[in-house]
């Protein structure tokens, strides 16, 4: 009976039963006729939320009935190296040449 339901709904239930978890990434319509109701047929998936940082939905291509989707992804995230220890030389700075820019500004 589950082949009855919405798209998304089979994608869900056949992730569920293969024991994936993913995250879909379209929240609007991305097909629309004029006969039809606007539906949701695209998807983009990823396995955690936060790797889509944005999605666009752009106009159709030449006949088609699909939006153009176009998203930003973060793909890789640098790590900072934590054994490694930040000092800052406060007695280097040029702090009288500082105070002069300051002093010209209003």
């Amino acid at each position: 009976m589950w082949w009855k339901l919405d798209p998304i709904l089979k994608l869900a239930s056949v992730f569920s039963r293969l024991k994936i978890s993913l995250v879909q990434c379209i929240t609007e319509e991305t097909r629309a006729r004029r006969t039809s109701k606007p539906s949701v047929l695209d998807y983009v998936f990823v396995d955690e939320a936060n790797l889509v940082d944005s999605v666009s939905y752009e106009s159709q291509v030449g006949k088609s009935d699909h939006v153009c989707l176009t998203w930003t992804m973060t793909l890789a995230v640098d790590k900072i190296d934590e054994n490694h220890d930040f000092k800052l030389y406060y007695w280097k700075g040029n702090y009288e040449g500082i105070l002069d820019d300051l002093q010209e500004c209003d």
